[in-house]
């Protein structure tokens, strides 16, 4: 049974209303409702003095590594430390192990996610079996078995004719595709960004191109198919002008970008500290 509860003095913002403001929020069978003149007598009260109220945080791009890394992470830690983040809701990525391509492997997150799950989970499916960049996986099947994304999240599909084969059967289907967008041969060539940072410390660079390049490919072909295309933790300056040129123009992308990539430059790394190691650069 869920009792009533009263949070107040919380200062409430509400994005969709514009609400900003300090005041009680009441809840009764966990559903907003007006604050009765009456409290109840079984409510349970919490002093929110001095913090935020607001509808839960989503991030469209966690790592959940169940299954196959549960020793990092399983989905049960991972959705508590979303809860305890304010995130109610996640979207997994497929990078696991096994890699979320079968509609067994969708049931089987979605499984996990409803018994141990401490906030919503909705995961993606991969676009190429394996993650291999070779052969489409049954993009239709993941959708039925609840698969709201496609992702190779970690590598790109690397050619243009496969990318543009699951981007129209994406857009057939209604669900967006979500790309790592970086060459994966310049990728390989360096260990972090190609610039004078990396050539003061003798290390092999992966040049902005690596990024630009797959970011233009991928919004030509997001124009062309119609189908939603969002570009994952981007990096390069270089990358901007082009997504905001493809929204302008009506084309359906939308691009992310992480704390790590905002508040670090190749010009902090210490080359000693492996920590600093990042994909994409």
């Amino acid at each position: 049974m869920v009792h009533p509860i009263l949070v107040e003095n919380g200062r409430v913002i509400d994005p969709h209303t514009g609400e900003d403001v300090v005041r009680d929020v009441f809840m009764e069978g966990g559903i907003l409702a007006e604050v009765p003149e009456n409290i109840p007598a079984d409510i349970e009260v919490v002093d929110a003095g001095g913090l935020i109220v607001c509808p839960g945080f989503w991030d469209i791009h966690v790592h959940l590594r169940e299954p196959g890394a549960e020793e990092s992470e399983t989905i049960a830690t991972g959705t508590l430390a979303a809860a305890r983040g304010g995130f109610t809701t996640v979207v997994a990525m497929p990078n696991t192990t096994p890699v979320i391509d079968t509609p067994e492997q969708v049931a089987y997150v979605m499984e996990v996610a409803r018994a141990a799950g401490h906030a919503r989970v909705w995961t993606t499916a991969a676009i190429t079996r394996g993650r291999g960049g070779v052969i489409l996986a049954p993009l239709a099947e993941l959708a039925d078995a609840g698969a709201v994304a496609f992702t190779d999240d970690g590598c790109t599909v690397p050619t243009v004719g496969l990318m543009r084969e699951a981007m129209q059967e994406a857009r057939r289907l209604d669900r967006p595709i979500m790309d790592h967008a970086q060459d994966s041969v310049l990728e390989r060539q360096g260990v972090m960004h190609e610039g004078k940072a990396s050539r003061t410390a003798g290390l092999p660079g992966i040049p902005s191109h690596a990024e630009v390049s797959i970011v233009q490919r991928d919004v030509d072909l997001a124009r062309e198919t119609g189908c939603a295309v969002h570009i994952q933790h981007l990096t390069a300056a270089e990358s901007l002008p082009i997504i905001s040129v493809a929204k302008e123009s009506g084309a359906r992308v939308t691009a992310e970008v992480t704390p790590h990539h905002l508040s670090l430059a190749d010009v902090d790394i210490d080359p000693a500290n492996a920590d600093y190691k990042m994909n994409p650069p």
